[in-house]
């Protein structure tokens, strides 16, 4: 083989290069490939060749599935990158038409093993498009598949349930938008399996996915929370450290979910310890991950900042998310230098195929963020636009929210009145009840009072006390800080023009309560603008 591969070499046939790892590594034409294949298809070997190829990037994968977590996983991550033609290639075979039974096993086993890899060093979603295709196949829970029970039958049972548990594990990385409902019919059945066969290991880490599922729906966060501490209690059975602490990360969610904070923190501080005892770096990232992002819910500028940067050194999505909260973390306390390093590195890091795009929108929600501090209004109006077409949109309500008032904001200022009501209408109609731990209300409430206070001085008072009332000033400064002073200027004056009295506001003023206000006011302007038209 040696001289083979080195006579080729010799002819220009191979162009020779030394891998990552120091290993050499071989490039072929691809006039000189398509050549070599037609030869091979000629000789009846084309087949058995792409097999043996297939069978070979799934040893790779599921041998280095575990190193992947450990200490210097990054480095077998990048080991692995460096296959990403011969990897799509090879699941390309293997989820040809019509589906051969023993290759769709391989494919499956290989993106199951794969998954640290797609959301640690590469893109999630080219995972779950992956997984997709090989399900289409061989699952009658997939709609608009073209398999069977029997073509089910000729995978082995596992290697379908593990698939099945992993079609919501990739897509229950960071950033990824809401659920498909035959999610959970396939969750179901995968946990059926296991508990069959008394597989403890494989039902904890079904039940965490099927958590992980329940989690993405607000109205299901207690029996997310009671899944997802099933899922430990099977995972804690079968000496899974890194799954017990997964699942204590989203049974914290689904506190969040429903205002219990203290709990949500006392569950990340304990998914926190047990994963970093594991010694997993996936499961160590993806607590601290949540920590931090549950640290910045709670306005905890520093801490957050300080957690993220240790998550930071995880790689792909976990790092991406890193530099958002500490670009963020920047723009809220007012360090506007260190938030532009931060986005900078972010975008570097994008464009270099090091960094997951999956989350390009929050990177486009703080520079837009950024771009309306400093006054460049229209690159901060296309930044937003661009979010609120994006898939982050659609699954966090809260960067729409900010999103909408930024883009208010920046027409009121430009004197389009209409549309900047038209924008604060749909931003507080998204959270009804203020319920979400991370909303904007405040500033909501506050452009609402500015627009208000040019008709109506008493009402736009009123609402202005309520903006203060919610959060307090503080609560949305120094990012907010030009909005907060110009907006007490114009609500001043206006109070001292029309003989305003500071109205009182209760001390247990409620989110809904000042929600109803301010929509009731927006619909009022629009009702007299009309009668004045």
């Amino acid at each position: 083989v040696l001289s083979g591969v080195a006579g080729l070499s010799d002819r220009s046939l191979l162009h020779h290069s030394e891998g990552i790892d120091g290993e050499p590594r071989f490039r072929m034409l691809e006039t000189i490939r398509d050549h070599a294949v037609g030869m091979a298809r000629e000789a009846g070997m084309e087949d058995a060749l792409r097999d043996r190829h297939l069978q070979w990037i799934t040893d790779l994968f599921t041998g280095t599935e575990e190193d992947s977590r450990r200490a210097g996983g990054l480095a077998v991550m990048d080991r692995l990158h460096a296959e990403l033609g011969n990897l799509r290639r090879a699941l390309a075979w293997a989820s040809g038409v019509p589906a051969d039974g023993a290759r769709v096993t391989l494919g499956l086993r290989t993106c199951v093993a794969g998954a640290a890899y797609w959301r640690m060093r590469h893109n999630n979603a080219e995972g779950i498009v992956a997984l997709d295709r090989l399900l289409l196949l061989v699952d009658p829970l997939m709609p608009g598949g073209t398999a069977t029970a029997l073509t089910l039958a000729s995978i082995p049972a596992d290697v379908v349930a593990f698939a099945r548990t992993q079609a919501m594990g990739l897509r229950g990385a960071p950033g990824t938008t809401t659920q498909p409902a035959w999610i959970h019919p396939m969750l179901d059945g995968a946990i059926a399996h296991f508990r069959a066969v008394g597989d403890r290991r494989g039902e904890g880490r079904a039940l965490m996915q099927l958590a992980s599922y329940l989690g993405y729906f607000r109205d299901h966060a207690p029996e997310s929370r009671e899944t997802a501490l099933a899922a430990a209690l099977a995972a804690t059975g079968a000496g899974d450290t890194p799954t017990v602490a997964f699942a204590h990360c989203l049974a914290a969610r689904a506190d969040l979910r429903e205002g219990k904070d203290v709990d949500a923190g006392a569950r990340l501080v304990l998914a926190v310890e047990l994963a970093e005892a594991s010694g997993d770096t996936w499961a160590t990232a993806n607590s601290q991950m949540y920590f931090a992002h549950y640290l910045y819910c709670r306005r905890q500028w520093a801490a957050s900042a300080t957690w993220a940067a240790r998550h930071e050194p995880a790689g792909g999505a976990f790092t991406t998310l890193a530099l958002v909260i500490r670009a963020d973390v920047g723009i809220h306390t007012g360090d506007f230098p260190t938030a532009r390093a931060f986005l900078t590195r972010l975008s570097v890091g994008i464009a270099s195929g090091h960094l997951s795009l999956t989350h390009a929108p929050l990177h486009k929600h703080v520079q837009g963020q950024l771009a309306r501090i400093e006054g460049r209004m229209e690159d901060a109006s296309a930044c937003f636009r661009e979010v609120l077409t994006s898939n982050l949109a659609a699954k966090e309500l809260v960067w729409t929210q900010s999103c909408l008032v930024g883009l208010a904001w920046i027409d009121h200022l430009a004197g389009m009145a209409a549309p900047a009501r038209a924008l604060l209408a749909r931003a507080l109609s998204l959270d009804p009840d203020g319920s979400s731990l991370i909303s904007p209300l405040p500033a909501v409430v506050a452009a609402v009072a500015e627009l208000v206070v040019a008709t109506d001085a008493g009402r736009g008072s009123l609402i202005w006390e309520m903006a203060s009332r919610l959060g307090d000033r503080a609560r949305y400064m120094p990012m907010y800080a030009q909005d907060v002073a110009r907006i007490t200027e114009v609500v001043d004056r206006a109070r001292e023009e029309h003989g305003t009295p500071v109205p009182s506001v209760p001390a247990n003023l409620t989110a809904a309560d000042a929600i109803a206000e301010c929509l009731e006011a927006l619909a009022s302007m629009d009702a007299t603008l009309e009668v004045i038209t």
